[in-house]
């Protein structure tokens, strides 16, 4: 017997070794790809399968570019090649395609593989989707630059563009303008429809904006309604109102927004490099500036910026800063305009009316500071005083023997959400030992419209306290019957823009006859305002309508000279007028 034997152990020890090595490569959770030199696929695991969609034999004898997306250049994969066949480890980022076509972002590593002579025989890819973490850094990235709502340019990434905007234009010789973008009366829509129209009303916007604008133009949205342009490589300041024109007249077809038709304006402010400004600082100023006087032209309008709105801007400023001392200082006054009976005229009651006596400004007209107020808050202590010092003056009057009179005070939306609103209201009566009834609270109709639980607690328990409530400008707004069934008001004021050419117009008679007629169909106490002539008050008064202020009556007083009117015995009475 002839035995011949060999030892294998090493054999068998390396056979165990790359059978190991296989199934690792097999098990392993990053996709790997083994290519000849020449990038031709010899070998992919399970994990490349699960993750590309491609099977095994859909990609033995193929190269590697049945993977690619196309959204990386071939300076990218020349980078990549002249690194690997110099023998260097190759790492970064691909954007690959799956079999199906779908996008992933893979991290991969492509090491080149040596024979014993330091040739380069093959080449190890591995890599791992990081799809979800890459879509992560994206989208802060994006949220880092833009608006969550509207997803415009934010306020950091505006500026950065308006500044290469101005270095193009420096070198360039060209012009950027900067368009300040307001929508009018924005506030009222949020008060009366919530914040998700509102929201939805200002994504409708964006939209518009951007089906307006150029490719290389810019709109951002720096929060609230407040959107800002930034037109690039301008050659004439013509072509900028003819594109704000373009704008305006973009946001006359009505919105609906969850089945509620808006109608919306808006007003636009422009400055203009290098006339302007050379900076994007000063530039945002005057278009804000200038878009601040196209809401003072009448709205619904754009304007160039001017050295005098500059002025005017200043003046603004300083109002809005000797308007804070001036409650302190004494500076604010009440005049009192009469509710008249027509029938007897005899005077029913009063209305406050807030004024400033500024030392240097004189009698400050209310539309020029009431605004402010309400901008800057200081409408809740100015408001405070305001009730205060009419519900003391009516104090004096009743007990100087007009027990009758009662004293109506505007309350600001504001002042309407305060939560310390009920408590003040109960110790300015009984500081001044007024009757509740003999306090007239007048609200607006945008206060009813926030179809707000705590409006409604509040309305109800300022009616339980046996105050009256008015509904001040009652159709101007939203007026609706439904809500004045709703609510507890007690009375209606006409407003005056529905007096002022009655009863020549025919529309505005109308709007008149049939406010009144609602009125007294809730047997509701109805005031019309702004009467000025005797055909006006006869018209009313043939309406029904008998309660009226205005100039025709008497203009607003201070406190002096209307305690000197209601001494002079039938000075209001029809006859004497």
């Amino acid at each position: 017997m002839l035995v011949i034997a060999q030892d294998v152990t090493e054999r068998r020890q390396a056979e165990i070794r790359m059978k190991k090595l296989s199934s690792a490569l097999e098990q392993a959770a990053d996709a790997v790809m083994i290519t000849d030199r020449e990038g031709v696929i010899e070998y992919v695991n399970q994990a490349f399968v699960t993750t590309t969609g491609y099977d095994v034999d859909g990609v033995l004898g193929k190269r590697p570019n049945i993977l690619n997306s196309a959204k990386q250049g071939t300076e990218f994969y020349r980078g990549l090649w002249d690194t690997i066949l110099a023998g260097k480890v190759y790492s970064d980022v691909f954007i690959n395609k799956k079999k199906d076509g779908s996008l992933y972002y893979e991290e991969k590593t492509i090491t080149p593989l040596k024979d014993g002579n330091g040739v380069i025989t093959h080449f190890v890819s591995t890599g791992h989707d990081i799809t979800e973490r890459m879509e992560t850094q994206e989208r802060l990235q994006f949220l880092a630059h833009h608006d969550v709502l509207t997803s415009l340019p934010n306020r950091s990434l505006f500026i950065d563009r308006l500044k290469q905007a101005l270095a193009y234009a420096r070198w360039h010789n060209r012009l950027v303008a900067v368009l300040f973008f307001d929508i009018d009366r924005f506030k009222n829509i949020n008060d009366t429809l919530g914040h998700d129209v509102g929201d939805q009303l200002l994504q409708a916007i964006a939209r518009r904006l951007g089906n307006c604008l150029r490719e290389r133009d810019t709109v951002a949205r720096f929060g609230g309604d407040e959107f800002v342009l930034v037109l690039n490589d301008i050659s004439s300041s013509s072509d900028v109102g003819q594109l704000a024109k373009k704008i305006l007249d973009a946001m006359q077809p009505p919105f609906m927004v969850n089945n509620v038709t808006l109608h919306v304006t808006a007003s636009i402010g422009i400055s203009l490099f290098p006339a302007d400004g050379e900076e994007s600082g000063a530039l945002l100023s005057k278009a804000d500036t200038a878009m601040y006087r196209a809401k003072d032209m009448g709205r619904n309008h754009y304007q160039f910026y001017s050295t005098e709105m500059g002025a005017r801007a200043f003046e603004r400023l300083a109002m809005e800063n000797n308007m804070r001392l001036a409650l302190e200082r004494n500076e604010f006054v009440l005049h009192y305009q009469p509710q008249v009976d027509a029938r007897n005229g005899q005077v029913m009651g009063m209305e406050a009316l807030l004024r400033w006596q500024h030392p240097d400004f004189g009698l400050v007209p209310p539309m020029e500071f009431i605004p402010l107020l309400e901008e800057t808050g200081l409408i809740v202590p100015v408001g405070e005083w305001v009730l205060r010092t009419a519900c003391e003056q009516l104090g004096v009057w009743q007990r100087s023997g007009w027990d009758y009179l009662r004293m109506a005070v505007n309350l600001s939306s504001i002042q309407f959400g305060s939560p310390d609103l009920l408590q003040m209201i109960t110790n300015v009566l009984m500081e001044q030992r007024l009757q509740a009834g003999s306090l007239e609270l007048e609200i607006t109709e945008s206060i009813l419209m926030r179809h707000d639980g705590a409006v409604a607690a509040m309305l109800e328990s300022i009616d339980r306290m046996g105050v009256q409530l008015g509904l001040d400008d009652f159709g101007t707004g939203y007026s609706s019957l439904s809500y004045l069934r709703r609510f507890p008001i007690d009375t209606l004021k006409i407003d005056r823009s529905f007096v002022r050419d009655i009863p020549d117009d025919a529309e505005d008679a109308a709007i008149t006859r049939a406010i009144i007629v609602m009125g007294q169909s809730l047997k509701l106490e109805l005031i019309a305002e702004g009467v000025e002539t005797k055909t006006q008050a006869d018209y009313l008064q043939s309406l029904g309508c008998h309660i009226m202020q205005g100039f025709f009556f008497s203009r607003p007083l201070p406190a002096a000279e209307m305690t000197q009117l209601l001494e002079m015995p039938g000075v209001l009475e029809p006859s004497k007028l």
